[in-house]
């Protein structure tokens, strides 16, 4: 049975939950990915459209889909140098030893507590980090459930691989069935339902990419560890986030109108070089050219940001 151009439920062969993302940076890399695939309420979004046909004829692609390189990985921070304060001028030395003679006794200083917590305590810092990057109620949501790293890592690893992965993390989905164009007898994809995504992109792209990276690079061990309980190698985790945007970057765009075909209560894409996308790439799609084109150059800005964090 072909898949609904909608229904953000893997296929048999996929896992499960950026368009999360990418926090971080990776909740920010994700982010950026989970909003391009946001699920839909009661898989009801896309009822009548179906992604999964035999065969569009749509206008060319302005890009093709390539094939991805190895994603390179992305340059840990070296901690900062110490630096080592000035000499003390003779007057200075004689002030600082007289102010010790009269200074009261004061308990030891405490130790300094850690940078980051454990993981599995993990939440609070994640919501208050990366929930001030925008006050957007949407993206709010992002941030209202528990295991937040874990919940990320597994929307990453599958848009990593393509896929779309549905209820792991919460988000509103845009409202109303995807719009589709009647012309005589022949079926198109509606411009308008492109719309409903203008907002939501309008956030991923004001999201501050430096705030993200620095996220990325704070939180980067949990990160790791969130990962490594997948089965994975978890010094791969970094390459991962890069994959992800990679594969946005890489997304092939269709300008002009896309044919459909009514099958049933669905309509399915005409152009079999549509159908053989993966989920992500179709979900772009449904964002239309001039959403998925300013989501690509996010990407790329995000990823020239992790790969040069000191630039």
């Amino acid at each position: 049975m072909p898949e609904r151009i909608g229904d953000h439920t893997e296929s048999k062969e996929n896992p499960a939950l950026v368009w999360l993302s990418v926090i971080a940076v990776v909740v920010i890399v994700g982010l950026c990915v989970w909003w391009v695939m946001r699920p839909t309420d009661g898989g009801s979004e896309y009822d009548s459209f179906n992604l999964d046909a035999d065969a569009v004829q749509a206008a060319e692609p302005i890009t093709t889909q390539p094939e991805l390189a190895d994603a390179p990985d992305i340059p840990e921070l070296a901690p900062e140098p110490d630096v080592a304060p000035p000499e003390p001028t003779p007057e200075a030395q004689t002030n600082v030893e007289s102010a010790e003679a009269y200074r009261e006794p004061t308990e030891p200083a405490s130790l300094p507590e850690p940078s980051i917590p454990n993981l599995e305590d993990s939440d609070p810092d994640i919501k208050a980090y990366f929930g001030e990057l925008s006050a957007d109620t949407d993206y709010q949501l992002l941030w209202q459930t528990s295991n937040l790293l874990q919940r990320w890592i597994t929307v990453f690893d599958g848009a990593a691989q393509g896929k779309v992965i549905k209820g792991v993390i919460g988000f509103k989905p845009p409202k109303g069935k995807f719009p589709v164009e009647q012309r005589g007898a022949n079926y198109y994809v509606s411009e308008q339902g492109y719309e409903r995504y203008n907002g939501l992109v309008e956030t991923i792209v004001s999201l501050d990419a430096q705030q993200l990276s620095a996220g990325f690079h704070r939180f980067r061990p949990l990160f790791e560890q969130a990962y490594g309980q997948m089965g994975y190698d978890p010094e791969q985790m970094d390459n991962t986030i890069i994959r992800v945007l990679d594969r946005i970057i890489a997304a092939p765009i269709f300008p002009g109108s896309i044919e459909l075909t009514a099958k049933s209560v669905n309509y399915t894409f005409v152009d079999e070089g549509i159908e053989s996308l993966p989920a992500l790439e179709k979900q772009l799609i449904r964002m239309g050219p001039e959403n998925t084109t300013r989501l690509q150059n996010y990407a790329k800005a995000l990823r020239q940001t992790l790969l040069n964090p000191k630039e």
